[in-house]
């Protein structure tokens, strides 16, 4: 292998859906300026190893002739990275550590006396990271290098931070092309083509993030970004489509998720960032997903049907409480008008999806707060006419926030001191509870929460209108065509059930059609979807519709059933049927209204042309 200067470690975010647990998105701008300096780097995954063990990855290091690791650190994996960090300076005191991401940012002395690691980036590493290497390489003074904390013998020296933030605008197009090229990866000599092939599809998956601004300018207390002053810098709409040209090249995916922490920081924002997706879907079909503010689109509604137009497919929200009190706590800068107004404009517009979070123990938070956010909820569901995915998660105090700054002073308990560094599977379960709530009950109100909103959209759904599902399950069809997962709750709860899943595969065919005219009669061919069984105490078929409701077909409505086999029209049923019948007009609109009512409760479907089996 030939030598390189930097070796990073991935596979470390415990959040991720993949087994390889990937996340490369701080790296993709740091590759391109370590290109740039022509400074030559490998990336490992941990979990893609032959053998994951601390003897493997110190082979491997001296194979590469590399004494320098790079690994990304946050909330989530401090106690994985700190714990691998202390055992390679344990056994090899001359390979560097260099560690860098949020954790590292806002708990710098205490990320570098645990992991034993030899230099802490803070907050944006793009340059620092070449400067560090060149020390290494080259020695220049780690002292003359801004915003980093690092180790020399048992001294440790904390720089000060930059007065001003990188402009973003001067660096290059990210390196989006190391989620997949192997020449950028080091790949276990054992694996198959087809193994690699499915590594490096998954890794794509996995950091198919595109970013077109840093930092935000809100000023939340529960967020890191809270503390952080000016620190909200745009790319310029040229370099943003440039950029956006090489990340679609390099991904191919249908679906972009932008990653900025608000795309609408402004009106003008908003519509270059949907001019560039119409220019680059006037040739390539692809969509969106972006994150907003609602005080700012609740003022220009007209922004979400733009940005739809312009491909957008999901929009999220921060909504974090329905209760007014909490917002002003934890300076959220919105109110619940704010919200109803976007959740109703979306239900107006339909075709996308609105997602928005809800978080379960803030400051202030009571058994009647969490009701409050809880009828919110629903009513948002109502509002947003169930194109609303609202996702609930425990309050967690991280690390450079301002209230876990000031904990002491918000009436709360912490149930797990330090937590980021124990050896705990994400934060499911609660981490602080209000002091107001006993801990046996706060553990059930994000299940309750969930459990509810799950009942309360599944009941809502299907209790709608045949045409408001037929509409809905449009949407959803397109966005499945163009291989687009959206789980919004109309695809989760109609495609749980199989019937739902024939009636639509069979509405999807050209050859069908919508119920008929009397005129119609002759060339409509009504096909049964269900095969029910036969109830011999009843002389007849017994079911339960989607609605609930108790169904009997008995008499002339299971001779009606049986001829729906698609072979026949139904003015063929009416002559097989209805040869003698002096009431023939009423018994033929009796006829038509049960075609109706099963088309209707999705178990029957219309075809142009009969069924040639």
């Amino acid at each position: 292998m030939r030598p390189i200067s930097i070796l990073f470690i991935d596979g470390f975010n415990r959040n991720s859906m993949s087994k390889y647990g990937s996340y490369l998105n701080y790296l993709f701008p740091c590759a391109a300026i370590l290109e740039k300096h022509h400074i030559s780097f490998k990336i490992l995954n941990i979990n893609f190893m032959e053998k994951s063990n601390i003897g493997t990855l110190l082979s491997l290091l001296d194979k590469l002739k590399c004494t320098i690791i790079g690994i990304t650190t946050n909330a989530t994996n401090i106690y994985q990275v700190s714990s691998l960090c202390r055992l390679i300076k344990l056994k090899r005191s001359d390979i560097r550590v260099v560690l860098g991401g949020p954790q590292c940012s806002f708990d710098d002395i205490r990320v570098i006396k645990d992991s034993y690691c030899d230099v802490v980036i803070r907050h944006e590493g793009d340059i620092k990271l070449v400067k560090v290497i060149k020390h290494f390489q080259k020695g220049i003074p780690l002292s003359k290098v801004k915003g980093i904390t690092y180790r020399e013998g048992d001294n440790i020296f904390r720089n000060q931070t930059e007065r001003t933030w990188l402009d973003i605008n001067l660096l290059p197009t990210p390196q989006y092309a190391i989620v997949n090229n192997p020449k950028y990866w080091v790949l276990p000599p054992s694996k198959s083509q087809q193994e690699i092939d499915v590594f490096f599809s998954e890794i794509m998956a996995s950091n198919n993030y595109f970013m077109a601004s840093r930092g935000c300018p809100y000023r939340c207390t529960f967020c890191v970004e809270g503390i952080i002053p000016n620190n909200y810098r745009e790319r310029s709409p040229e370099l943003v489509y440039k950029d956006l040209l090489y990340f679609l090249k390099i991904f191919k995916a249908p679906v972009v998720f932008m990653a900025d922490s608000t795309l609408t920081s402004s009106v003008q924002r908003v519509r270059d960032i949907c001019n560039i997706f119409r220019k680059i879907r006037c040739k390539k079909r692809i969509w969106w997903y972006a994150e907003g503010r609602v005080n700012v689109l609740s003022k220009n509604l007209f922004l979400i049907k733009e940005m739809k137009d312009a491909g957008l497919l999901n929009l999220q929200i921060g909504i974090e409480t329905g209760n007014d009190k909490i917002m002003d706590i934890i300076h959220k800068g919105i109110n619940k008008e704010q919200i109803k107004a976007v959740a109703s404009e979306v239900g107006r517009l339909g075709g996308m999806l609105l997602v928005g979070n809800i978080i379960i123990g803030l400051p202030g938070e009571t058994s009647k707060t969490f009701h409050e956010s809880l009828c919110f909820a629903k009513e948002l569901q109502d509002l947003s006419d169930c194109s609303m995915l609202i996702a609930s998660s425990y309050f967690v105090p991280f690390i450079g926030t301002e209230i876990r700054r000031n904990f002491s002073t918000y009436p709360m308990t912490l149930l797990m001191k330090d937590f980021e560094y124990e050896e705990i599977n994400g934060f499911e379960g609660p981490i602080c509870t209000p002091v107001s709530i006993p801990i046996e009950d706060f553990e059930l109100y994000k299940p309750l929460f969930d459990m509810q909103i799950k009942q309360y959209v599944t009941r809502k759904i299907l209790t709608s209108s045949k045409t408001d599902i037929d509409k809905k399950m449009e949407f959803v069809m397109r966005t499945v065509i163009d291989g687009i997962s959206l789980a919004n709750h109309w695809y989760t709860v109609i495609f749980k059930n199989i019937l739902f899943q024939r009636y639509y595969f069979y509405k999807s065919q050209q050859d069908t059609t919508m119920p008929p005219t009397i005129k119609e009669l002759s060339i409509t061919y009504p096909v049964r979807l269900w095969d029910l069984d036969f109830d011999y105490s009843i002389n007849g078929y017994h079911f339960t519709s989607i609605r609930g409701e108790d169904v009997k077909l008995t008499g002339e409505l299971k001779d009606y059933w049986e001829y729906a086999s698609g072979k026949l029209s139904i003015q063929a049923i009416c002559e097989r049927l209805f040869k003698n019948d002096s009431d023939l007009h009423n018994q033929i609109n009796h006829l038509c209204g049960f075609y109706k009512m099963m088309y209707d409760s999705f178990g029957l479907m219309f075809k142009k042309v009969p069924s040639l089996k």
